[in-house]
């Protein structure tokens, strides 16, 4: 399953556009391995330092040391006042980070609002209807109608034509002009 970039829908695995949005699913996503244990986008790891031997010659010599901690600056000594001066208000510490990183849910866009389906019902079938029976299905139906409701055979027979007369049975021969070069 792919994750979409746009919307975080999740995806079949050989779908080229995402089945929510429709965005285009780059072929980036197929070669990554699924994130282990969750389902949202995990931050990129941090780098790790090069090994010892692919370093150049310069970094070698000289060790990395961590920076050190870098204090507020002390305010200035103040000379003394000779009345008392107010309590200069302390600056907020900055908030502690209480969740992992992990656990903050990730901003994305909105999806487009999907209208709901109909709910296809039924319609009512009136079974209690007496009337003539379909001579084909046998299935009753009321006296007004003229084909049947299930088969929609014709209820009411049509007289057959009468069979022709003799002479129209036998076909007709054809009368040639003489002369026209017909035989």
């Amino acid at each position: 399953m792919r994750e979409c970039p746009a919307c975080g829908a999740p995806n079949g695995a050989t779908d080229d556009f995402c089945g929510n949005c429709g965005a285009y699913l780059d072929w980036s996503d197929q070669a990554r391995p699924p994130a282990p244990g969750g389902t949202g986008p995990q931050p990129p790891a941090a780098a790790e330092p090069e090994p010892p031997e692919n370093r150049p010659q310069a970094a070698r010599t000289e060790p990395q040391r961590p920076a050190p901690p870098t204090l507020p600056a002390a305010p200035p000594e103040a000379r003394p006042l000779p009345h008392p001066a107010p309590a200069a208000p302390t600056p907020p510490a900055p908030p502690a980070p209480t969740s992992s990183p992990d656990a903050s849910p990730l901003p994305v866009q909105p999806a487009r609002a999907v209208t709901a389906r109909p709910q296809v019902r039924a319609a009512p079938v009136d079974d209690t209807v007496s009337g003539l029976p379909c001579p084909a299905c046998g299935t009753p139906n009321a006296a007004d109608r003229r084909f049947c409701r299930r088969c929609a055979a014709p209820l009411t027979p049509t007289a057959e034509p009468p069979a022709p007369p003799w002479w129209r049975v036998r076909p007709f021969r054809r009368r040639v002009r003489a002369g026209s070069g017909r035989a």
